[in-house]
């Protein structure tokens, strides 16, 4: 129908109205079926380079193709859903307006409106990541100012009032290790500076640092150090 192909072309950008002027559109698939179950899985993975790579992707297919407005209609329609269903569902804001609520008459518009998307999800991605950054500083805080404590991981949690489960988790995400395995780190950093103090014997940092007994201190500084606290201590003091 003429009326149809009016529209076509004009979403596609031709601002050609009269019948013999109008191309002849030869239609193909955007090829972006799944696109909304592999958006809500980097969504929920907290990845704005993910989730930017998908919307990017969309865009270029939107740019590329000679493809019917109702495509660019139900892609819109499905990120949005997804975009809701998991932000909403995360304690984020449902921020993606159903397309219904933005004109896409045209290919630029929904371009723009994908663009417009991609930059606030980025933003709300970031700034979720930079709450969850804050929340580690802080646990790491804890165990700098309780480093001659026996500090469990409970402990730690407790404080920043998350699950020892998820700052455990949370943590080894950041920096590929174990949050006990850390604290043993921070303390035996600080057992090396007061080997280098000289004034204070391998038993008495164990228990100035509230270690069980000093085998197990020195098994962990061993682990973390390369060398037991005895060959640390005569390293220092030379020949």
């Amino acid at each position: 129908p003429l009326l149809l192909a009016l529209q076509e072309n004009y979403y596609l950008g031709s601002d050609r109205m009269f019948f013999r002027e109008m191309p002849k559109l030869s239609f193909q698939p955007l090829g972006l079926s799944g696109l909304g179950g592999r958006l809500a899985a980097e969504l929920r993975g907290k990845n704005p380079s993910g989730v930017g790579k998908l919307l990017e992707r969309a865009s270029k297919k939107i740019q590329e193709t000679t493809h019917e407005r109702s495509q660019a209609e139900w892609l819109c329609g499905e990120i949005c859903t997804t975009v809701n269903n998991v932000m909403s569902s995360d304690g984020g804001l449902a921020l993606c307006h159903h397309w219904e609520n933005t004109p896409l008459l045209r290919r630029e518009q929904v371009l723009r409106w994908l663009m417009m998307l991609q930059t606030e999800l980025k933003a709300q991605l970031e700034q979720y990541a930079s709450g969850k950054q804050e929340l580690i500083e802080k646990a790491k805080q804890y165990v700098q100012d309780n480093i001659d404590k026996r500090i469990m991981l409970q402990d730690v949690a407790d404080y920043v009032c998350i699950s020892p489960g998820y700052l455990s988790a949370l943590f080894k995400k950041m920096y590929n290790q174990d949050f006990v395995d850390y604290i043993n780190h921070v303390k035996m950093e600080r057992a090396c500076e007061l080997i280098r103090e000289g004034r204070y014997r391998i038993y008495e940092i164990s228990d100035m640092l509230s270690f069980e007994n000093a085998y197990y201190f020195s098994q962990v500084f061993k682990k973390h150090i390369g060398m037991t606290p005895t060959g640390y201590q005569k390293k220092i003091r030379g020949p």
